[in-house]
């Protein structure tokens, strides 16, 4: 079975959701820093995250629709995956597609979420945020933790916290902000709370899936995650060096975005391995 397809179609799952996720931490924890700058500046804001967070959505439930066609591609070959037949056996008639259709139906309300945004700010924003916890919580089902609600929590704990981490991150960085110096240094108290979760989550589930330490290079699932740990590992020296940068921003602060922009394209690649795992 080819399963690299799948992968691909996990991997943008993963990141759109992490950008959705991200998205709502700065509306709700950042946005009103911004109070205190213009106003064109805060509504600057806004508008940009509206729209981020609209476009991750729609990318989101549409690579949901790809994976389910990669998975029945991996099943019955390509030339059936788009046979109505042999596509309903996947999506509707497995046990996989009960998870993936839970999938579909929280992206789908997300999208659904983000446009209402334009009617109502604040409710259009709550039920986004809803919507995200839900895509968060439903992701597990279709992963090795969905044999237990405690593994469905703990997966859902790492994701929602890599998240309010490198998901913010990457969002300030993807919208431009004017303010974007004020926003990180707001921001890392988040980004170290974000991290705690996932280093403690990741730490629990490393455990309880690898199990012997030497699994860790005598097992594919070993190496892999030896693997996400060494990107890890990246991630984690680059968010020390900007929160530093960031405590006492400097002045290249605006113009030196060498790290922030290191530290996201590793937490892409994490986010890569981390398909792979799954």
């Amino acid at each position: 079975m080819d399963l690299a397809p799948e992968a691909a179609a996990k991997t943008l799952i993963y990141a759109s959701l992490l950008l959705a996720i991200g998205a709502n931490v700065a509306r709700w924890l950042l946005a009103p820093r911004l109070n205190s700058q213009s106003g064109d500046v805060a509504a600057e804001f806004d508008h940009r995250l509206v729209r981020l967070c609209t476009a991750a959505a729609s990318v989101l439930l549409v690579a949901q629709l790809v994976r389910a066609l990669a998975h029945t591609a991996s099943a019955f070959g390509w030339s059936d995956a788009f046979s109505w037949s042999q596509f309903s056996v996947i999506a509707l008639e497995s046990r996989w597609g009960e998870g993936w259709r839970v999938q579909v139906a929280a992206s789908a309300v997300l999208v659904v979420a983000t446009f209402f945004i334009r009617v109502n700010r604040l409710a259009g924003w709550t039920l986004t945020s809803a919507a995200v916890i839900a895509c968060a919580v439903s992701m597990p089902r279709l992963g090795h933790a969905a044999t237990n609600n405690y593994g469905v929590l703990l997966h859902s704990a790492h994701l929602l916290g890599a998240g309010v981490w490198l998901g913010t991150l990457a969002c300030i960085l993807l919208v431009r902000q004017r303010a974007a110096t004020d926003l990180l240094r707001h921001f890392a108290p988040f980004a170290l709370i974000g991290a705690g979760i996932v280093v403690v989550a990741g730490a629990i589930a490393a455990v309880e899936y690898v199990g012997w330490f030497s699994n860790l290079w005598a097992t594919p699932y070993g190496r892999t995650l030896l693997l996400k740990l060494t990107f890890f590992a990246g991630v984690v020296a680059c968010g020390f060096r900007n929160w530093r940068r960031w405590s006492v921003v400097p002045s290249d602060a605006v113009t030196n975005r060498r790290l922030e922009i290191a530290e996201s394209v590793l937490a892409f690649a994490i986010v890569v391995v981390t398909s792979v795992l799954t």
